[in-house]
């Protein structure tokens, strides 16, 4: 089982491509691996997103709807995992209080 996001990553570049050879070289990995991830987001929706026969793929209704929410979703994610903290994670801030006796 793959990560579940990594497999919509996949998806969306497959389904911006409509190619799953193209969607695997500017993901960098294999053309199996975008038909497996494909299949297994099949199998977990139960339904087909991608209508395939030997000289083509075209993506269902279905795939479209999911298409555009995922792609959303993974923008939200990475904005998410890229905003910056307000204060950097090495320096200390606050109000610092030293009790010394007499």
């Amino acid at each position: 089982m793959q990560n579940k996001l990594e497999m919509l990553r996949i998806f969306c570049t497959a389904a911006e491509s409509r190619n799953f050879k193209e969607a695997a070289k500017s993901l960098g990995i294999s053309p199996q691996a975008v038909t497996r991830a494909i299949k297994e987001l099949e199998q977990q929706r139960g339904e087909i997103l991608f209508y395939r026969n030997t000289r083509q793929i075209k993506i269902t209704t279905d795939g479209e709807r999911l298409a555009l929410s995922a792609r959303e979703a993974i923008d939200r994610v990475e904005r998410i995992l890229n905003e910056k903290t307000s204060t950097p994670p090495d320096e200390m801030s606050g109000l610092i209080r030293i009790t010394v006796a007499p």
